[in-house]
């Protein structure tokens, strides 16, 4: 199946490292008003639509997704969870600065559950 528009507002540049979907999120910040559900899995664990392809023609598929109170949809690649990693470590620091833990407990969620689903 091919998807021919973009179901997502932003989206890293679906290379799966971790420092490009931090600076993605933070570079787009601005456009999303308050973040009320997080998607977040593990390297296997899609959590939405393909957003592009690889330059092998892979289709690239989000890690983590957050979606603010109007629906709009922030699709990153480079972050993800369920093991000790860089990662996880750059999950972490986006929930805790989206508010839903305080750093520690997100590390802790983001390094011990392969998916994460929250909503509030």
């Amino acid at each position: 199946m091919e998807i021919v528009a973009n179901p997502y507002a932003a989206t890293d540049d679906g290379c799966g490292v971790t420092a490009s979907s931090i600076e993605t999120w933070k570079g787009t910040r601005a456009m999303f008003g308050r973040v009320v559900e997080v998607r977040l899995g593990g390297p296997q664990e899609a959590q939405g639509w393909p957003y592009r392809r690889s330059s092998a023609g892979v289709a690239v598929y989000p890690l983590m997704t957050l979606t603010d109170g109007a629906g709009r949809v922030l699709a990153l690649n480079g972050v993800t969870s369920g093991f000790e990693g860089t990662g996880p470590r750059g999950a972490a620091q986006i929930l805790a600065a989206e508010g839903f833990f305080d750093e520690a407990e997100a590390l802790r969620v983001a390094t011990t559950f392969r998916e994460v689903r929250l909503r509030r």
